[in-house]
C-alpha cells in the first residue's frame, strides 16, 4: 500500500496454492460512499493456474469521511465446483491521515489552548 494525503494505491495479489487451476476468474468492487476505486490495469488473469498468481492495481481516492473499509468479492471455478468470497479491502480512514511534525514548545502550546475551551467533533 502506497498513500499520500487524500489518495494512494493498491497492488493486490491472488495465489492459488490448489492444485487445480483457477477457472474463470472475477473480482467486482462495491461503491463506498467517500471513497473512488479505480483500476490502473485490468486483471490479465481469467485462469489462474495451480501454484501461482496474478496482481492487479489500483487507485484509491478519499473524497469525504467514511467508516467501513471498501469491499470486493471473488468468484471463481476450481475442479469444477464455484467459489465466491466477500472480502475487505485493506484502506481504513487512517491510511488517509498525515502525521503534524511540532516542536515540543508548540505542542504545548496547541494542548493547552485545547484544554482552555471545549472542541467536539461528530462524524456520522
Amino acid at each position: 500500500k502506497q498513500f499520500s494525503n487524500f489518495q494512494g494505491q493498491i497492488v493486490l495479489f491472488y495465489g492459488n496454492k490448489a492444485g487445480h487451476s483457477f477457472d474463470n476468474f472475477e473480482v467486482w468492487y462495491s461503491n463506498t460512499p467517500g471513497l473512488e476505486i479505480n483500476q490502473l490495469e485490468e486483471i490479465k488473469c481469467e485462469n489462474i493456474g495451480s501454484k501461482t498468481q496474478c496482481k492487479q492495481r489500483l487507485s484509491v481516492k478519499c473524497t469525504s469521511p467514511f467508516i467501513q473499509p471498501p469491499t470486493f468479492k471473488i468468484s471463481f471455478n476450481c475442479n469444477g465446483q464455484k467459489y465466491m468470497y466477500d472480502l475487505r479491502l485493506p484502506v481504513v480512514a487512517t491510511s488517509f491521515a498525515q502525521p503534524l511534525t511540532l516542536k515540543a514548545s508548540d505542542f504545548s502550546d496547541k494542548w493547552n489552548k485545547m484544554n482552555d475551551r471545549e472542541e467536539q467533533t461528530i462524524l456520522q
